[in-house]
């Protein structure tokens, strides 16, 4: 009998080892990598946002941009991402914009949770500096978050007059297995001054969920066969 318990024992041991492991897994599959800086310098071509001028050179890892206009890591089971963006005025007029833009699918239900911060400042009145985050489901847009600027201020630097607008924000939801798209941009169109600023962090936990009945009907036919063999054994002790 102790050698058909140990058999028994070790096969639902493994089969229920592998069902958990299966669960556990992360749920987080990366499927396209659309981080990108955009840039315009008065003298070129009229602005086209479809012409990125710089993205990562491999996909889907940690990305560091020159001066800091897009600070941005994927992970195995959460992402982060800071970027700003700029426009000003020095002799020439320049503009940079950042966009932290992913795709990824979950394989399971999975909780998120998606914190950050939103900022954006400009000098006199005029074209817009804008930050803003969205989360979509396929493209049915799930949360979204934007500041431009609202609010009268004096700027620390020249002392002239300044909008600005600071806001947080915080998504924590259940999602459903399939394919999502997460996109934070920072954009500054002001002649004189214009700066925007994102900042996001998210985790990604896949949820408990129920084993498939076939590894129940494995476990039942594991017992059944121990049984089996347990009543075998004792017959065969009665007639010994």
């Amino acid at each position: 009998m102790n050698k058909h318990f140990t058999i028994v024992f070790k096969l639902s041991i493994f089969f229920l080892s592998l069902a958990y492991a299966s669960q556990a897994s992360a749920a987080l599959v990366y499927t396209d990598d659309n981080r990108r800086i955009e840039s315009l310098q008065v003298g070129q071509n009229a602005y086209d946002p479809q012409t990125p001028v710089e993205r990562p050179e491999s996909n889907f890892g940690y990305w560091d941009t020159y001066s800091y206009y897009q600070v941005s890591d994927l992970q195995d089971a959460a992402f982060n991402a800071t970027g700003r963006s700029s426009s000003y005025l020095n002799n020439d007029y320049f503009e940079t914009h950042s966009f932290f833009d992913v795709n990824f699918n979950l394989t399971s239900a999975s909780l998120i949770n998606l914190t950050g911060n939103l900022s954006a400042f400009v000098e006199f009145n005029g074209s817009p500096a804008i930050a803003s985050i969205d989360l979509y489901h396929d493209t049915t847009l799930l949360f979204s978050e934007s500041v431009s600027q609202s609010q009268s201020c004096l700027s620390p630097d020249t002392g002239y007059l300044c909008l600005e607008e600071q806001a947080s924000f915080s998504f924590n939801e259940l999602l459903q297995a399939g394919n999502y798209r997460i996109v934070a941009a920072a954009t500054s169109t002001n002649y004189f001054l214009g700066e925007s600023y994102y900042s996001l962090n998210a985790s990604i936990s896949p949820t408990a969920v129920p084993l498939p009945a076939s590894i129940y009907l494995l476990f039942t036919g594991l017992l059944s066969l121990f049984g089996l063999s347990k009543h075998s054994f004792n017959r065969r002790s009665k007639f010994e």
